[in-house]
């Protein structure tokens, strides 16, 4: 029962490495998860209902809901549940390596998959939409398999695993950048998956992203207490009765699975699965189970704000919202560099 309390007393950014540099007041989870629900619930109803039109800004009744979810509906529900998805790949990651910095981007799965992509449309093979998610997801597995061959040999060590999954990183980056140097047709085909557009989500495909993250999201209470016995240490957590090497793995797998659902419908995001973990903190979450509930609707509510506003800010044209995302990132780990540097 004690161990359901241990905190977790990770710095942010900036901060001294004393205990008691940065460990913000704790909350109710249940007071902290409504305010959350609520305004992700608020961000969904004004984006199906008040947007601008040809002519002026105009509200959309309620009646009419069905015909402009056609248009609204799926990139937004994606675009909450891919928020969701790296929210809690990036609680798991932080968690299992110890290090606050670590993010989904860093074990190279988005890259497995944008790389496939890339491949695709470098060889010209027309496989339609449904045989695109289906070869990133394959990208995915196999830059997973990758780091599992880093990593193994150092039981899946925090700092080995963030190494290995940045080596791909690096290396997979690369070659998009290549393709992306070229210019033409090549990169304009990449550039809006890429760059996080959320407008070529169909209604198919936002249905299946929420399956999966629903049994993701059951398999997650299992996660509760690894997380909780390696964040003592590896012999402490040996033991209390952890295999430290299988937990890893299968901590690993469920984080790599998190990070390619929403990689292959929404694209390489940036920041979400980083920013997502600190905000849970921020507001007062330092147990396991509490971060991850935080941090999912952290994640999902950021996204639906970015895919919003890409919708809006220069309408009639979109911007993607991944690049929103990240600007928000930016700024916010900007704001707390400053803010508690001088604290």
């Amino acid at each position: 029962l004690a161990l359901q309390g241990f905190k977790n007393t990770h710095h942010m950014p900036g901060q001294e490495s004393n205990p008691g540099a940065f460990l913000p007041k704790r909350r109710s989870v249940l007071v902290t998860g409504a305010v959350l629900l609520c305004l992700l619930l608020a961000t969904f109803f004004v984006s199906m209902g008040w947007s601008p039109g040809l002519q002026d800004w105009s509200w959309t009744p309620i009646a009419d809901w069905g015909e402009a979810w056609v248009w609204r509906g799926p990139r937004l529900l994606a675009a909450i549940l891919a928020g969701v998805c790296l929210g809690l790949a990036g609680s798991l990651i932080q968690r299992m390596t110890g290090n606050v910095m670590a993010s989904p981007e860093l074990l190279g799965i988005s890259g497995g998959a944008a790389l496939v992509m890339v491949l695709i449309v470098l060889t010209g093979t027309e496989i339609g939409r449904a045989g695109q998610l289906g070869a990133a997801t394959l990208g995915a597995a196999a830059a997973l398999g990758l780091l599992i061959l880093l990593a193994r040999r150092h039981r899946f060590a925090g700092n080995q695993l963030l190494l290995g999954g940045l080596a791909l990183y690096v290396f997979m980056d690369s070659g998009l950048r290549l393709v992306m140097a070229s210019g033409g047709t090549v990169a304009a085909k990449l550039l809006n998956w890429m760059y996080g557009a959320t407008w070529l989500i169909s209604e198919t495909e936002a249905l299946s992203l929420l399956g999966l993250t629903l049994v993701i999201c059951l398999g997650l209470f299992v996660a509760i207490r690894p997380l909780t016995l390696l964040a003592l240490g590896d012999t402490s957590a040996s033991s209390l009765g952890l295999p430290v090497t299988r937990a890893r793995l299968g901590l690993l797998v469920l984080a790599a699975i998190l990070t390619a659902a929403a990689t292959v419908v929404i694209g390489p995001l940036s920041f979400v699965g980083l920013i997502a973990p600190h905000l849970a903190r921020v507001l007062g979450q330092q147990t396991v189970g509490r971060q991850m509930i935080i941090s999912a609707l952290a994640g999902g509510l950021l996204l639906a704000l970015a895919d919003y506003l890409s919708r809006i800010v220069i309408f009639p044209s979109q911007l993607p919202a991944g690049l929103l995302a990240a600007l928000v990132g930016g700024i916010y780990f900007l704001w707390g560099l400053s803010r508690h540097g001088r604290a």
